[in-house]
């Protein structure tokens, strides 16, 4: 299936001619003196007291042929490889970073604990179109390494590579620590396993800490997700064409600072628009005109040659429900169209804030819908069925031709949660609804017994790195 764009190219030339009067004219603040230094040498304009920066076009185009146009996210084994970049299939990943869990059969939340992250990462490790890990961030544990323990659970109990936000660099370099301690591969490769998330404050700020782990990231060899998340009304125009230019804006000025430090770092463009819902008070990302940014987004970072990560599985539903369903889908699938790398989101609710183990076996299963929808379909002579047609006839059935059974198992995508039964049979069966059996999915994959990834040696290693940054971390503060 090939890529389907919303904007021609005049309309997303526009939107990227005033990204760069934004950057030009009004300038961006980098709060990073090292930073600042950089760009100025490589011709920058910038006022060092206000550490603002103002970036021509010429330093754009100079930087943007820089970045890795593809790379690799390690898993413990090849199988868990994730290639993301230009010719390679979309993949899925879960919300990380939620501050609030949501038990199952509940509809309250409550501060995540270290036990719901372990569940969380147990859960992902088994879903087959979630291919990264991480989990929402427990609130049980000192706060000062509270990233740094669900990375070494992530490591513990998943093979999959992780995406993460830290909240400084002397975190990150804790958690290079930890990267560091895991055996080899059998193909003799280090398991990098990290994806990093590093973010503009809008508008138009890149805080001290942020550039700090961007720029350590990229002479680490680290890829990071470059996002920037701005509020329509509050910290961003209201209009969709005004906040795609500012976010396009934002993004580029992380990339330029990413190129500039360490040419060559790889990086993926990791929109996600919010709208400040005036009546509510709340950020909010239900709206239909989400998924229109997102595309648009999506198209403006292929314009640029990037890897693109759409954070597409968004709702302001506070339980899976169909609100969440709904919401979603309108948000991911016109992103979908313009064929993203990467797809997040699984498993969140309230607009990122709160993460459900319901919720990810749902969106796992509207991510393998998604797949396949991309897969397209077969158009060979046996998939265009002349032959089943001529033989079945007029008045047949094709209910045991071998052309049908050959097909059964992989033309429809099936999802498990889905009712399928007539209302009667349905009923009898126990009436149960869509979160019901997503329930009773959590509960019988995390009954399963917990296989540590790796050696006893590896973990009791990683719990002693840990122990250390929790002392250096708590001194530093």
């Amino acid at each position: 299936m090939r890529e389907l764009f919303l904007l021609e190219d005049e309309e997303l030339q526009r939107i990227h001619h005033t990204s760069l009067r934004i950057l030009g004219e009004t300038g961006i603040a980098i709060c990073h003196p090292q930073a600042v230094r950089i760009m100025q040498q490589h011709g920058a304009r910038v006022d060092s007291e206000q550490q603002r920066v103002w970036l021509s076009e010429e330093l754009i185009g100079r930087a943007l042929p820089t970045v890795a146009r593809e790379f690799t996210l390690t898993g413990s084994e090849p199988v868990h490889d994730v290639p993301l970049g230009a010719g390679h299939p979309l993949r899925g990943r879960p919300v990380v970073g939620a501050d609030f869990f949501l038990e199952p059969g509940a509809t309250s939340h409550r501060p995540t604990t270290l036990r719901n992250a372990e569940d969380w990462i147990r859960l992902v490790e088994q879903l087959p179109n979630i291919h990264l890990n991480g989990s929402p961030y427990p609130s049980d544990v000192p706060a000062a390494i509270r990233d740094l323990l669900v990375v070494e659970r992530v490591f513990e109990l998943s093979h999959k590579p992780m995406l993460l936000s830290h909240y400084s660099a002397d975190a990150l370099r804790w958690s290079l620590e930890l990267v560091s301690a895991l055996p080899r591969r059998a193909d003799g490769q280090a398991q990098s396993r990290l994806l990093l998330f590093v973010s503009c404050n809008s508008p138009l700020t890149y805080t001290r800490s942020q550039v700090d782990i961007l720029i350590m990231a990229g002479q680490q060899g680290v890829p990071v997700a470059i996002n920037t998340a701005p509020l329509a009304g509050a910290t961003a125009p209201y209009t969709v064409a005004g906040m795609a230019a500012q976010m396009n804006a934002e993004l580029l000025a992380g990339v330029v600072v990413s190129q500039l430090s360490t040419p060559g770092a790889p990086v993926i463009w990791s929109p996600l628009p919010l709208v400040f819902d005036m009546r509510a008070g709340v950020a909010a990302s239900g709206y239909a005109e989400i998924g229109l940014l997102l595309a648009i987004l999506m198209q403006l970072g292929k314009l640029h040659g990037l890897p693109v990560h759409c954070l597409g599985l968004l709702t302001d539903a506070v339980i899976p429900d169909a609100q969440a369903g709904c919401e979603k889908l309108q948000a991911a699938y016109p992103a979908l169209l313009a064929r993203p790398h990467l797809m997040g989101g699984a498993g969140g609710l309230a607009s990122y804030n709160v993460g459900s183990l319901e919720q990810l076996i749902l969106d796992d299963e509207i991510l393998g819908s998604l797949f396949h929808i991309l897969e397209g379909m077969e158009l060979d002579d046996d998939a265009l069925g002349w032959d089943v047609i001529n033989r079945v006839g007029p008045g047949g059935h094709f209910l045991e031709d071998v052309h049908t059974l050959r097909y059964l198992r992989r033309q429809y995508y099936s999802r498990q949660t889905a009712n399928r039964l007539a209302p009667e049979t349905w009923a009898s069966a126990g009436a149960l609804d869509t979160r019901s059996r997503a329930t009773e999915q959590v509960q019988m994959l995390l009954a399963k017994p917990e296989n540590p990834v790796v050696s006893e040696s590896v973990l009791r290693h990683m719990r002693g790195l840990v122990q250390r940054a929790q002392k250096d971390l708590a001194s530093s503060e």
